[in-house]
């Protein structure tokens, strides 16, 4: 099963302004069209939370992989970067008629490391 091209690029768009969110540079309401709600209030959380990683520096989006999962999901993995060190992020894609722009797709799960 191939992946879609749209996927590919939403989740890139969709993690960097996740990782964005989490550096203050940006408001959590952004992600409303690319987050399910409850992940929008998540992300929303943490960025208000002192993280002892943002001291490294701003995150830097690495390399994302997709891996179709169904007809109309897809799981997500990949790196990002803070200065010198190297962490992990992961997520799962949905196909969701409630999602707008982006070909429908949606964030439905989320593990930044």
């Amino acid at each position: 099963m191939a992946i879609d091209p749209e996927a590919q690029r939403f989740a890139e768009h969709a993690l960097r302004l996740t990782l964005e969110v989490l550096d203050r540079r940006r408001p959590p309401a952004q992600l409303r069209p690319l987050l399910a709600p409850a992940l929008v209030g998540l992300v929303g959380a943490l960025a208000q939370r002192p993280l002892p990683a943002r001291g490294l520096g701003v995150a830097c989006l690495g390399r994302v992989h997709l891996r179709p999962s169904g007809a109309d999901s897809a799981e997500v993995f990949g790196s990002y970067s803070r200065g010198p060190r190297m962490f992990a992020v992961a997520a799962r894609l949905e196909r969701t008629p409630a999602a707008l722009g982006w070909g429908g797709w949606r964030v439905t799960s989320l593990q930044v490391g």
